[in-house]
């Protein structure tokens, strides 16, 4: 549900983007603005949310050492590598899905092919939430495997510098499916994984090397010009491809877990 509500939440801030820097003529600076407007209400919130107070010295001691104890666990650290994994990719295809698409000069009407990109991730969650709630007993750590391998496909046709618009918008669509199915399966495999206090900084954990290694690989591709867009892309297959394996490593030992018979007695 988040992920379809992030999508659409998107697609409503591109409308009133557009409707205030063309309808309204206020300028570009015009999103930026309203954008500060609703964080600064957000930060409000935050503010004076009773949830969010401060914890004692000891006790954020302990949570840090429970929080490394459990990224020492083999099941989580390979959970935390398949989300490191789609994050990377995703980070890399933001940054580099319009450059892909305008590579030849042509003119782009981002306002509309974003909103499609959104749709596919809407999609993408609807499928997801068909196939968690639905009669087959699938199991997460297996279906994902597919999807991943799946949107690595999709980003093969940028790595090869394929050039013809509607190809390489449907490849993004594709992805932005996988995507919008890989998100809440995540969250399902974290709720069992990782206890509750602690999944957010675990997660977040895992978060620091994606998005190092992603700002890393553009700047070196964008700004230095080291690296050509289409090497960044097979870069993201290869992150992509990597989240396959520890999927396949996860679910071979979940299984081995669970024909292992309990020695403890009742």
């Amino acid at each position: 549900m988040m992920t379809f509500g992030a999508s659409v939440i998107a697609i409503g801030t591109g409308g009133l983007s557009n409707y205030l820097v063309v309808k309204q003529s206020l300028g570009i600076t015009a999103p930026s603005l309203a954008a500060a407007v609703v964080a600064g209400i957000s930060a409000v919130f935050v503010l004076f949310w009773e949830e969010n107070s401060s914890p004692s010295h000891a006790k954020l001691l302990g949570t840090c050492r429970n929080v490394l104890a459990l990224c020492c666990e083999k099941k989580i650290i390979l959970l935390g590598c398949t989300h490191a994994c789609l994050l990377f990719a995703s980070t890399v295809f933001w940054f580099l899905w319009t450059p892909t698409l305008v590579a030849d000069g042509r003119g782009l009407h981002s306002g509309l092919l974003f909103p499609c990109l959104m749709a596919s991730e809407m999609l993408g969650s609807a499928i997801s939430a068909m196939v968690l709630y639905g009669p087959w007993t699938l199991r997460p750590e297996d279906f994902l495997r597919w999807v991943y391998a799946c949107a690595a496909f999709s980003m093969m046709i940028p790595a090869y510098d394929y050039q013809e618009i509607g190809v390489l918008v449907s490849a993004f669509c594709i992805f932005h499916v996988c995507f919008g199915i890989s998100w809440p399966f995540l969250a399902r495999l974290r709720s069992i994984y990782i206890p509750n206090e602690h999944r957010a900084a675990v997660i977040t954990m895992f978060q620091v090397p994606a998005h190092a290694a992603a700002v890393f690989i553009l700047i070196n591709g964008s700004i230095n010009q080291q690296l050509e867009n289409s090497r960044i892309f097979a870069m993201s297959i290869i992150g992509l491809l990597l989240g396959v394996y520890c999927f396949h490593l996860l679910n071979h030992s979940t299984k081995q877990s669970l024909e292992t018979p309990s020695t403890e007695r009742p």
